[in-house]
């Protein structure tokens, strides 16, 4: 939401001072987001690519947020994405949001040679299943908004149906004036929504639940390693291992809120909040302690 180029390098200069990692999606003005759209996305954004993004090893990265077929005309969308292209950076745009997501964007997108691997489709709740199968084909991401989409009437969350297809799939918040914007919030959300609808066919049947759909080690993944793979960052974090930059967490499991710690996974997820988080390093210099 850049409603001029000052608002762009305001938010910018605020990303970079925070000292965290991020990626930084340049994104429409808000009222170029009311649908259906037909004015283009700003050319500015090859100005901030040369201004801010000169290098590829810095915290902050560039992305482009276009609004897709969903939410803008064919000719804006495809000014958008070939924008994307000539600043030669990644895409996230929204699919998938209640009955605007029925009208088929990922065909539309596919067909127009805009489906690929950096290219990160945000809710997908409801899109075919032929869709998820080009998203899958094509090598793209998946990221999930659970309690702003359960709050919006988006639809079914589309944990199941990505992660059958072997699709990275991650979390996201969305909009921070309707619900919290941490990731424990998230994790717990994804747990509980994607467990939701499983839970009541099989009470209805009279059959138990087992296995589970989704596990906490698994939503505890898509807020670390699948959200790396979905934001293009996998080659630097998302894991501890050799060889990556050292983005670490440390969670305080000292307090009655985290007992029994027996299963460390699910004691982040089902219980953890940000108020319980002691020290954080980025790229391995610590910028909180204590």
């Amino acid at each position: 939401n850049n409603n001029s180029p000052e608002h762009a390098d305001a938010a910018i200069q605020a990303v970079f001072d925070s000292g965290i990692r991020a990626v930084w999606a340049y994104g429409n003005a808000n009222d170029e987001w009311l649908p259906v759209s037909d004015v283009p996305q700003s050319r500015d954004v090859l100005r901030i690519a040369g201004q801010w993004f000169t290098g590829r090893d810095q915290l902050v990265t560039l992305a482009l947020a276009a609004r897709g077929p969903q939410f803008a005309t064919p000719e804006a969308t495809v000014a958008d994405l070939t924008l994307a292209r000539e600043a030669d950076i990644p895409v996230t745009v929204h699919v998938g949001d209640g009955a605007w997501g029925r009208s088929r964007p990922l065909l539309w997108l596919a067909g127009h040679g805009f489906a690929d691997e950096r290219t990160t489709y945000v809710h997908c709740n409801t899109i075919a299943d032929d869709e998820f199968d080009i998203i899958a084909a094509t090598g793209g991401a998946v990221s999930i908004a659970p309690e702003l989409e359960m709050h919006m009437g988006h639809g079914r969350l589309a944990t199941l149906r990505a992660r059958e297809r072997g699709i990275p799939t991650g979390l996201s918040v969305d909009v921070c004036t309707s619900v919290g914007g941490d990731l424990f919030s998230a994790m717990r959300a994804i747990l509980a929504g994607t467990r939701y609808l499983p839970n009541i066919d099989a009470l209805d049947a009279g059959i138990p639940l087992e296995p589970l759909p989704l596990r906490a080690t698994d939503a505890l993944a898509m807020a670390t390693r699948d959200g790396a793979r979905v934001a293009w960052l996998a080659d630097r974090v998302g894991v501890l291992a050799p060889g990556l930059r050292a983005d670490v967490i440390l969670v305080r499991g000292d307090t009655l809120a985290m007992r029994p710690l027996n299963v460390p996974a699910a004691a982040v997820v089902e219980s953890g909040h940000p108020g319980l988080v002691d020290t954080v390093f980025v790229d391995g210099v610590p910028v909180k302690r204590g």
